[in-house]
């Protein structure tokens, strides 16, 4: 934003809880997200160069940084306005002149849900893509990942260089990615895919927890019992019990 006195009365509330980055311009902010990707964005909508809701697009359509949550000030109070940073990706709006204690709750807030999410998607079974993001981009390209691994669950050879080739990002960008929308590395990601897919087979019950293990791409069920215990806080055989008593 290019208003000194607001970035710095913006830094001085969040510098307490967080590392902060300053632009002085939309258009150095969008460089910034690309090169740093922070874990969330407070941006001025009225800025020379590039304005807030034209940051605010260029950032949620690219997938690098689609993710990442912003929240838009403005001075301007009008719903229309409001509707139309809404309509950029925008994720919050916050009217000016604002709380400093407003400010820190909506940022934790965005913080928080994106950590619910990333827990929820650990623990689940069964896993739509739109139930843990919160924009299209990221929705397919979880939809993506997931497919991708699940294409391979049989292939032992399936590790991290075959996932990045099949994702066609780059190495730091698909991490990153990943690492946000699922809380877990790259190796964690396809190891938890490959136990979802387990536990599904596992209460269909149409094969043997060896056959099982085999199929989702584990050499041996010894391994495979300590993953998804790891995983599921149980072991197979207690998992189908479980259900079966549920």
């Amino acid at each position: 934003m290019n208003n000194p006195d607001l970035r710095e009365y913006i830094s001085d509330i969040l510098n307490q809880n967080y590392r902060i980055s300053e632009a002085e311009n939309g258009k150095i902010g969008v460089e910034f997200a690309f090169n740093l990707l922070p874990d969330i964005i407070v941006s001025d909508i009225m800025m020379p160069q590039m304005d807030g809701n034209e940051l605010c697009s260029i950032l949620k359509e690219d997938e690098r940084t689609s993710h990442i949550p912003i929240i838009l000030l403005t001075a301007l109070s009008s719903i229309s306005s409001q509707l139309k940073g809404f309509e950029h990706g925008a994720d919050d709006y916050i009217t000016k002149p604002f709380n400093a204690d407003l400010l820190l709750a909506r940022v934790k807030n965005l913080i928080e849900v994106r950590k619910q999410l990333q827990q929820k998607f650990q623990r689940s079974v069964f896993v739509n893509p739109a139930d843990f993001v919160t924009n299209v981009s990221d929705e397919k390209l979880l939809k993506k990942a997931l497919e991708l691994v699940e294409s391979n669950l049989d292939n032992l050879d399936f590790a991290i260089p075959e996932f990045i080739l099949g994702m066609n990002m780059s190495k730091t960008g698909i991490y990153k990615k990943i690492k946000v929308l699922t809380g877990q590395s790259v190796s964690e990601f396809i190891k938890s895919i490959r136990l979802r897919h387990a536990a599904q087979l596992l209460l269909r019950k149409e094969f043997t927890i060896s056959e099982i293990s085999y199929r989702v791409g584990f050499q041996n069920r010894t391994q495979f019992n300590r993953a998804f215990k790891e995983q599921f806080s149980m072991s197979p055989t207690e998992f189908i019990q479980s259900h079966l008593n549920s």
